[in-house]
Formats: structure tokens, sequence, C-alpha cells
């Protein structure tokens, strides 16, 4: 399934302060994140887009973009959607390790092995760690950063991770987002 669109260069940077302890984090403050959203999408309906669908794959962007696409709302007539890792639930089936508190994951089967797929030569799988961090529920519900929790990074286990898996997840992602952007359409249509 595929649509029809203009494909805007990915954002290099969004919201990472729960990695700020992990050396090369970079992280745009929430409302900084939350202005180039706006700023962007004013610009897409400015120039004519009618709809804007945005894909990320980092848990901490989604209320930055949320909020500025339910503020721009108010203001614009472009239609948005935002979409991270949809259906995460249909992973369990398809990943060989149990996945961190029964569905969460950082750099471990899932996004190794996409980043197998795509980007090889940035993986050094000798490295590669299985980490199951404990949970806290303080996470949450207090300014306690990912690094409190994980030595390494990984909330799995990043030592099965394979190419051919990534090329699977990322197979899985493409259609449901495709299908979840067609039906937002479809149903926003009017």
């Amino acid at each position: 399934m595929r649509t029809r669109g203009l494909l805007l260069p990915a954002l290099a940077v969004g919201y990472s302060w729960v990695w700020r302890d992990f050396p090369g984090t970079l992280t745009l403050s929430f409302d900084t994140l939350r202005a180039v959203v706006m700023d962007i999408a004013r610009s897409l309906e400015r120039g004519g887009c009618q709809a804007l669908l945005i894909l990320h794959g980092h848990g901490a962007n989604a209320n930055s973009v949320k909020y500025a696409l339910r503020e721009l709302a108010d203001e614009l007539e472009l239609r948005t959607l935002h979409v991270c890792y949809p259906h995460v639930d249909q992973l369990k089936d398809a990943v060989e390790t149990e996945m961190w508190c029964g569905g969460n994951f950082h750099a471990e089967e899932v996004e190794t092995s996409m980043m197998l797929h795509r980007f090889p030569a940035l993986v050094r799988m000798d490295r590669a760690v299985r980490e199951y961090p404990q949970p806290s529920i303080e996470y949450d519900m207090s300014s306690l950063p990912m690094g409190a929790l994980s030595e390494s990074g990984v909330f799995g286990d990043a030592t099965v991770a394979t190419a051919e898996k990534g090329a699977r997840f990322e197979a899985m992602w493409v259609e449901a987002s495709a299908k979840l952007w067609t039906d937002f359409l479809g149903e926003t249509a009017g």
C-alpha cells in the first residue's frame, strides 16, 4: 500500500532529555520541538499542503508533536496525524525475546534489527547486550532519566538482532502507517 505525497527530510534531533546521561545525546527542549513542528506545518499549509503525516520513532517526541498539532487545529485547516511505531502490540508475536515491561523497547531486538537492516555499518554487534532494567514506577511520574535505569541504554535483548528481522519490522510498520494514513484521509475528507 502506497500513498502520494511530499517527503520532507527527517529531523535529526528530537526531544531526548531522558537520554541525557548518555554521551553524544543531543536534544531539543519540549517547547522547541513543539515550535519546530508548528512552524513546519504552517509553512506546508501556506504552500498548499492539505494534510500532514508525522512519523517518528521516539516515544518522548509524542507529546511535543501531539500538543503542537492540537494547537494548530485552532489555527490551520491542515489535517494532521502523527504516528510512532503503530500497532506495537503486534510486535509481541513478531519478536524472539521478551519485551521490557510487556511492550516497551529501546535499542534491543527490534530497533537494533532495524538499524542492521538500514545502516549495518553503524551497528557493532560485538558490543550488543541484553539488559532488562528494573522497572521504576517513578520514571513516568518524576524527572528520573533513562540513564538512572539502564547502564547501556538497552531495554531488552539486542544480541538476537538481525537485518532480516529489521526488514520484517520495517515492512510491518510501513504497511501499518500507510493504512492509518489512508484511513485517516478517508475519514477526514470532506
